[in-house]
C-alpha cells in the first residue's frame, strides 16, 4: 500500500504516529490479493481554521473504486480513530460487494458449462 500523509497546522507526536501505523496496517490485511502499487491511502490531517478542532480526511484508492473517510472532532487522536474506523467499515463493504460479483460470476460460468440457463432466483440471489 503506498502511503501519502500531510499534516497542516499540527505537530505530529509519536502516539499518533503509533495510532496511524496501527490502522494502516489494520487497512492493509483487508486488501492482501492486492500488490502494494495498486492500493493508495492518503492521509490528511490538518487543524480547523477558527475553530477549536482537526479535520481528518482519509482517500483510500484500490483498482476502480475510491473510499473516502472525513470526520472532525475537538480531540485529533479521535479525529483520527473515527475516520479510520469509518473508511474500515466501508473497506468491509466493498470487500462483501467484490465476493458477490464474483460469486455470481462463478454461478454463471458454471450454469454455461453445464448448458442450463440459470434462473433470475439463481443470478440475482446473494
Amino acid at each position: 500500500m503506498r502511503l501519502n500523509t500531510q499534516f497542516n497546522g499540527i505537530e505530529v507526536h509519536e502516539s499518533l504516529r503509533k495510532v496511524i501505523d496501527r490502522k494502516i496496517e489494520k487497512l492493509r490485511r483487508r486488501f492482501p490479493e492486492y500488490q502494494d502499487e495498486t492500493v493508495w491511502l492518503t492521509v490528511s490531517i490538518e487543524k480547523a481554521p477558527r475553530k477549536y478542532e482537526f479535520v481528518c480526511d482519509l482517500t483510500l484508492k484500490v483498482p476502480r473504486k475510491v473510499l473516502r473517510a472525513s470526520r472532525s472532532a475537538e480531540d485529533l487522536s479521535t479525529a483520527v480513530t473515527t475516520a479510520f474506523d469509518a473508511l474500515i467499515l466501508d473497506s468491509e463493504k466493498l470487500k462483501v460487494q467484490m465476493n458477490r460479483a464474483m460469486r455470481r460470476r462463478r454461478r454463471l460460468e458454471r450454469s454455461e458449462q453445464q448448458g442450463v440457463e440459470p434462473s433470475a432466483e439463481e443470478i440475482f440471489s446473494t
